[in-house]
């Protein structure tokens, strides 16, 4: 095949060299204008709005024809804003621009496409858009529909995006809701934009759509736009689902039947969401169906401790979910079970056994701890109802911030289950915030328990934990099969849920009954209450296993009475504990330490007044009282306390009071008034004392 060698003509070569210098010079003039318009736009709406037409007309409508598609476009959106103070719309500068395109310029058959057709990915949302107010520009803006008193109608920009809800979401604590909207969008020339969820109540400010979108999505200036583009969005919201989710556990009534909340949905329903997530809760999660030999598992707890300490636990655990009948019985429970026990002895390992019954847990993820913040302790124990919030790792701390920040902690904890009451908070127009008062049971962890007063201590009740307690042989089995113990629970949820509506008056009933039989003595009025809550706690567990035929009513029985006994041991330690706290013994026993150690001192009031230097002088005594100097002998003893990282539980004055109605100082009447500190003489000298009985300090 003959190959064609000719070299091109002179002719030729000049007639390729133009068509390219013409495509040279074509770009590198539109380059240009892109760059010189600017300017002159900027020079234009520095003059006075009556001159502005007339200058747009001269200088940059006949160039605007050479721009490239969207350099053009952002002309004419420019000049229309400039001129629409004169009543020139956009549509009459796009006339005025399309007219001075040559009719074989690409750029003007590009132009005219993407004026007529937006993307295929806009399509749905011009339907949409088709039923209100608002269209979307070629470019992707969206805009206004604006009538004119002509009767015209202009397209208005409100924005460089367009974006419409996708679902309407109601959050549900069980006290408060909170609507959120999902809203998804595009931003122009068809970009997705990531699908967001904005409560409703953030929803009109429309700052969330820099927040989540970036800058790139931004509105039109001017009062209106953002009023418009959420009027957009809100006439897109017809037919939208409505979703409903839980994020709190618990029962709850739907549909008038009784359901168990959890992570994964509710026991005895489908389709309910729930979400804890957010909480950071969402490890309280139940499985879908029992075993039948589920329940010998739980019971299998009872034998992995003393049952000094399974006892109180396996208690608490099936107490839980009584919370809500016990609620509306008036006689939810109101205490913390502390399990205390130095480090080694897999306190928190056995509590995350325990809790186990409600979810996956191990001692290193327990659901709150001593270190969080007040806010968030009180909100997870709102949130966790009727199961139990393990609050763990309450320890001695060689800094004294951290010590106190713990012993704050406590206190909280312990006031907000021992009154069933959360923290009341202002907002800023001065009405109250919703109070978060718990609904759970908590039980603590910790190598000590708190050292605040008589009050305190009433409200928990201590079970010690040695090193030695554990059968680590059972408790590696128990381990390897908490899935069982989650699957009892779900079990026993299922037994309950037809009885809730009946079982609290029978519920009050039986915690009256057994509260009476468990006074005992002088003891604190709180215990024969723990004992009673808790004691109603193992009988309904242990129901349950009978009913399962887990156990017969023999050993029933047995557990039961052994059950028992342990509680009222446990509640005749608690309250020794509570008698230590009195603030008078612990005063008589502060003042007894300090003059056996010699870090006080008395005289005998027959001699000699001491020196003012006499710095560990407390008073004097004679056969029958000690006469103390008030101020000093209670400075001493609060000193005392703080050198041990506490303080005194009460004020001078309470403390007086205190050892008045424990009979154990001398007072004066003078009618209806009461003086418990007298006049003294002692070396020709009066002194205002605080006559003690002499035999109360030496029986502490």
């Amino acid at each position: 095949m003959a190959v064609d060698t000719a070299l091109p003509s002179l002719e030729e070569l000049q007639e390729v060299l133009a068509d390219e210098l013409g495509q040279e010079q074509e770009q590198t003039f539109a380059a240009r204008l892109a760059v010189n318009i600017p300017a002159l736009l900027e020079q234009m709406e520095a003059l006075d709005i009556k001159e502005r037409l007339a200058f747009f007309k001269d200088l940059i409508l006949p160039e605007t024809a050479w721009l490239e598609p969207l350099e053009r476009d952002n002309v004419i959106y420019e000049a229309w804003r400039l001129l629409k103070p004169v009543g020139v719309s956009k549509d009459s500068i796009k006339k005025e621009v399309f007219a001075r395109i040559p009719k074989d310029n690409q750029s003007t058959r590009e132009f005219e496409q993407r004026d007529n057709k937006l993307p295929a990915v806009y399509d749905e949302w011009k339907e949409l858009l088709a039923k209100t107010r608002y269209c979307i520009e070629n470019s992707g803006f969206l805009c206004y529909m604006k009538h004119l008193p002509d009767g015209g109608v202009e397209p208005v920009t409100v924005s460089n995006f367009i974006a419409r809800p996708i679902k309407e979401i109601t959050r549900d604590d069980g006290i408060d809701t909170e609507k959120m909207f999902e809203i998804t969008g595009l931003l122009a020339g068809g970009i997705p934009l990531q699908t967001v969820t904005v409560p409703a109540k953030e929803f009109a400010g429309m700052g969330w759509v820099v927040e989540n979108w970036g800058l790139s999505a931004c509105l039109e200036p001017g009062a209106n736009a953002k009023d418009r583009v959420r009027h957009a969005i809100q006439s897109l919201a017809h037919d939208i689902p409505h979703e409903k989710i839980y994020v709190h556990t618990g029962w709850r009534k739907i549909e008038n039947k009784w359901v168990f909340l959890h992570s994964n949905g509710a026991v005895g329903a489908e389709n309910i969401t729930v979400d804890l997530s957010v909480s950071g809760l969402n490890r309280y999660t139940l499985p879908d169906s029992t075993d039948d030999d589920a329940v010998e598992y739980s019971l299998k707890l009872l034998e992995v401790a003393p049952m000094e300490v399974t006892i109180p636990l396996f208690s608490l655990v099936y107490l839980a979910p009584l919370s809500e009948p016990l609620r509306q019985a008036g006689i939810e429970p109101a205490f913390v079970l502390w399990l205390v026990g130095l480090t080694g002895s897999l306190k928190s390992t056995i509590a995350a056994l325990f809790l186990s019954h409600y979810g996956e847990f191990v001692g290193k993820n327990l659901p709150a701890s001593f270190r969080d913040t007040p806010n968030s302790l009180e909100k997870k124990g709102f949130l966790v109802k009727d199961c139990i919030l393990v609050v763990d790792d309450f320890y001695p701390s060689s800094s004294s911030l951290e010590a106190q920040k713990m012993k704050q902690a406590a206190q909280q904890i312990l006031r907000m289950y021992g009154d069933r009451t959360g923290r009341s908070r202002m907002r800023a127009d001065t009405n109250l915030q919703q109070t978060y008062a718990p609904r759970s049971l908590c039980c603590a962890t910790g190598e000590d328990c708190p050292d605040s007063g008589q009050s305190t201590t009433a409200r928990f009740l201590a079970v010690d934990l040695k090193r030695d307690d554990i059968d680590i042989k059972l408790l590696g089995e128990l381990q390897a099969n908490t899935g069982k113990l989650s699957q009892s629970m779900r079990g026993y949820l299922e037994w309950l849920a037809p009885r809730l509506d009946d079982v609290p008056e029978k519920l009050k009933k039986w915690f009256v009954q057994y509260r009476q039989k468990a006074t005992e003595g002088k003891q604190h009025a709180r215990l024969p209450e723990v004992v009673s809550w808790l004691f109603m706690g193992l009988v309904s567990g242990l129901d349950y296993a009978k009913h399962t035929g887990a156990i017969n009513e023999e050993i029933k029985k047995s557990i039961q009475g052994a059950g028992w006994q342990v509680l009222m041991r446990l509640a005749e330690q608690q309250s020794r504990r509570i008698v230590d706290e009195r603030p008078a013994i612990k005063f008589l026993a502060i003042i007894s330490e300090l003059l056996v150690s010699g870090a006080a001192c008395v005289y005998n009031i027959h001699e000699p007044v001491p020196k003012e230097n006499e710095v560990n002088f407390i008073g004097w005594k004679d056969e029958r009282w000690f006469y103390l100097l008030p101020d000093t002998a209670y400075k001493i003893a609060a000193q005392f306390c703080s050198g041990q990282g506490g303080h005194f539980p009460v004020t001078a004055r309470t403390l007086w009071k205190n050892l008045d109605a424990e009979g154990l100082i001398f007072t004066e009447k003078n009618g209806t008034e009461t003086r418990r500190l007298i006049q003294k003489r002692i070396g020709g000298e009066k002194y205002r004392v605080l006559q003690l009985d002499a035999a109360a300090l030496k029986n502490v």
